[in-house]
């Protein structure tokens, strides 16, 4: 398995409910911020 296969392994297996709040809330405030830039 390569890289690519891993990482997108990683993306399809992901739950929600496993992730780090902490890596929510960064992604989030992340997704927020490109909003508002778009914004403008």
């Amino acid at each position: 398995m390569n890289n690519t296969e891993r990482i997108a392994w990683f993306v399809v297996e992901a739950r929600y409910e496993a992730l780090p709040k902490e890596a929510i809330e960064i992604a989030k405030q992340g997704i927020i911020d490109c909003l508002i830039e778009a914004e403008y």
